[in-house]
């Protein structure tokens, strides 16, 4: 997709960006980041979407972004609670193990 494609996608998408950003972040502290995820999942859903499966884009691009949205949140939150150690491989850990 080009650059002309997807300013054109995300002019026609960009209701739609605010308003998941607003459900995503509804106090508005990281909307700016909330926004770029979305967009990212709209230019995704630009390079992925086959006419082919039985979806208009449109159904495509919202689910797309929503679930890009879920797992930022999720993420962040994870982050938030956890410090950055919910994506280590399995076996590591940030505290020591106490055995019996």
């Amino acid at each position: 997709m080009s650059n002309e494609e997807y300013e054109k996608l995300e002019k026609q998408y960009r209701p739609m960006i605010y308003r998941l950003a607003k459900v995503f972040d509804p106090r508005g502290q990281r909307r700016d980041e909330v926004m770029q995820e979305l967009r990212i999942a709209l230019w995704r859903a630009g390079e992925t979407y086959r006419d082919d499966r039985g979806a208009n884009f449109t159904t495509y691009a919202y689910r797309c972004m929503k679930n890009r949205g879920c797992h930022f949140i999720r993420d962040s939150s994870a982050k938030k609670f956890f410090g950055g150690s919910h994506n280590r491989a399995a076996g590591q850990r940030d505290y020591p193990i106490l055995v019996d």
